[in-house]
């Protein structure tokens, strides 16, 4: 199994993981770090063809920080953060 990192996509901005979490169960599209554009219609997809038992999201917000948090395997399907971490900027988006 592994991780998916999403980051957002179109120049989507976000400052909050409530911002990021509405447009995902909206079906707004994201962006696989080093892959392809998907969205949560795609979420089967992503557990079946991808192997993905965890899914992260990345985004920096307006004062430069990264932000991000996980959902695990049991989780996925229900969109319930279990981690949110700020960062300093390292390159990761």
């Amino acid at each position: 199994m592994s991780l998916i990192t999403l980051v957002p996509a179109y120049g989507a901005k976000y400052e909050t993981k409530r911002d990021v979490l509405s447009d995902w169960n909206s079906g707004i599209d994201f962006y696989i770090l080093r892959g392809c554009y998907c969205s949560k219609r795609n979420l089967e997809s992503l557990k079946h063809d991808l192997g993905a038992d965890e899914i992260q999201f990345r985004w920096i917000n307006k004062s430069g920080k990264v932000n991000y948090f996980t959902y695990w395997q049991n989780e996925i399907t229900r969109a319930i953060p279990t981690t949110f971490v700020y960062g300093p900027l390292n390159g990761f988006i």
